[in-house]
């Protein structure tokens, strides 16, 4: 078993001194008990305390316990109830289920430390008195019980200071089935009912993914935008001038995985476990103010896209 995906969107000027500074937030989740040789999957639900709608401007993800398969910041997204209290609670539970089936992905984590800093340009929208669900899944390879822990920080700043808002989007399919000592392949698109400008893409499999391919279709023609041979390490492939799709010439995103399966004696399927089951995901960050975001970065040349993360040492 090894590790998810880092799912965010970092856009830095050269110079600082233009970047507004906002509220500060912090969270934490765990520690969590990990039997030996185990993994353990929780979600907790966290009220942010904002009370005003804002930007994300800045996000911190820091590992301090075991290694973590995925780490996940999402949004509950019914202003009208609050999500289930307490916990953490582990996968497949009521509340857990409920948590998952209210809340959408921010961002989300392969690393021990991820930094997502979106300078003074772009941002993430996050509406006031919101609640965020934290989903840890870590990792105990060893034969003595350890303990998972992740702490978060956010920077909000008000929404008017963001030229763009970017959006998460997680295109994928769950039609996956790997037969014992054989192998498959599972498609899916991304078809956009409006123009985007698309910022960053990575990719999620499992252990059993070969390759992950990703192509931009337009007027009928494709061009390759990602490829990925290592599903532990996914590319974060950010295009500092920005992945336009028009929905006027039909333009899309059309990927691929590639699975074998030498060593589960069943048909592999979609599932959570890194180990015996399979996905098939292709996160993107996009905005949807196409021409105004082209032309601002065609006015600044100083503008670049970039990530900052700390990978684990070794892998799992």
């Amino acid at each position: 078993m090894r590790r998810f995906l880092f799912w965010g969107l970092l856009l830095v000027s050269c110079s600082d001194a233009n970047r507004p500074r906002g509220q500060v937030y912090t969270f934490k989740l765990g520690p969590v008990e990990l039997q030996p040789y185990s993994d353990r999957q929780v979600y907790q639900a966290m009220p942010m305390g904002n009370l005003e709608d804002g930007a994300i401007l800045r996000l911190e993800v820091r590992q301090k316990g075991e290694v973590c398969h995925h780490f996940l910041v999402n949004h509950w997204q019914d202003s009208e109830s609050n999500p289930p209290s307490g916990g953490p609670h582990d996968l497949f539970s009521g509340p857990s289920l409920a948590l998952i089936a209210g809340s959408n992905t921010l961002v989300g984590s392969i690393y021990r430390n991820v930094r997502i800093d979106t300078g003074s340009t772009v941002g993430v929208f996050i509406p006031a008195n919101s609640h965020l669900v934290l989903n840890g899944h870590w990792i105990n390879t060893s034969d003595k019980i350890t303990y998972g822990e992740t702490e978060v920080e956010i920077e909000v700043v008000p929404p008017e200071q963001m030229h763009f808002l970017a959006r998460p989007e997680l295109p994928g399919s769950i039609q996956i089935a790997v037969p014992y000592k054989g192998t498959s392949v599972t498609t899916g698109e991304w078809n956009p009912q409006e123009d985007v400008a698309v910022l960053l893409m990575t990719s999620h499999m499992h252990r059993h993914g070969q390759t992950f391919t990703i192509w931009k279709v337009e007027d009928g023609q494709e061009t390759q935008v990602y490829f990925n041979n290592d599903w532990a390490a996914p590319p974060l492939q950010v295009f500092p001038d920005p992945l336009v799709l028009r929905k006027s010439k039909g333009a899309k995103l059309k990927f691929e995985c590639q699975f074998a399966n030498d060593d589960v004696p069943e048909t592999i399927g979609f599932g959570p476990s890194a180990d015996t089951n399979e996905m098939c995901i292709a996160p993107v960050f996009y905005v949807k103010e196409v021409d105004a975001l082209l032309d601002a970065v065609a006015a600044n040349p100083d503008v670049k896209f970039s990530i900052e993360a700390e990978p684990y040492g070794t892998k799992y």
